[in-house]
């Protein structure tokens, strides 16, 4: 079980179309849990149909594992199920992994406008805050997103994320990595949030994971 899964909040707010997500583990792995800590695929579409009224429509899985859950757990309730692995702790997705995600979440967003049914996009890595805060920021900044406040600067987008999925991407380097991607200056206000309680002690930069 990852570290600190338990603690960690299992989903954010809708931003737009997307629903920050940790992780949902599989039926196998809920003997170490304990029953109030559950959270399941099945669980997590129940869980966004009682807060949020909306249905899952796709699933995007950032993490670089299969381990976690059957890719079935989805689809046998006919929600759509893409695997986009991408690389974590000490490095940040790599370009082709942001585009990739790009095209998936634009595809979805065009599916939703032309059905005019809305749903639900759940986007996940392990913890539901670094990597999956980074893909949404970068689509907040190339595409935009249908939330009531402006989308002009970088410091918008993360805040927009920290808003729904607080207290957003708290490891340094992704933030990092953002403005550089967007050639963008680092504003010195643009202060990295403290590592949630919940989280423990990190692994070292470098270290494997998913």
């Amino acid at each position: 079980m990852p570290q600190g899964w338990c603690g960690c909040p299992p989903m954010g707010t809708p931003l737009g179309f997307f629903l920050p997500c940790k992780t949902p583990l599989g039926a196998k792995h809920l003997k170490k849990i304990p029953d109030e800590h559950h959270f399941t695929p099945g669980q997590c579409i129940t869980m966004a149909w009682e807060r949020f009224g909306q249905e899952v429509g796709l699933v995007l899985d950032l993490t670089n594992t299969t381990r976690y859950y059957d890719s079935k757990d989805w689809t046998e309730h006919g929600i759509e199920y893409v695997k986009l692995p991408c690389r974590g702790r000490g490095q940040t997705p790599e370009p082709h992994s942001v585009n990739a995600f790009m095209w998936e979440a634009m595809r979805f967003q065009d599916i939703m406008q032309k059905s005019g049914q809305p749903k639900l996009m759940v986007v996940h890595c392990t913890h539901g805050f670094n990597r999956t805060g980074y893909m949404i920021a970068n689509f907040i900044m190339r595409v935009g997103i249908n939330v009531k406040y402006s989308e002009n600067t970088l410091e918008e987008a993360l805040n927009k994320f920290a808003h729904t999925r607080s207290p957003g991407i708290y490891k340094d380097h992704y933030i990092e990595q953002l403005y550089k991607y967007h050639h963008m200056r680092r504003p010195s206000a643009m202060k990295t949030p403290s590592v949630p309680a919940w989280k423990g002690v990190d692994s070292p930069p470098g270290s494997p994971g998913p």
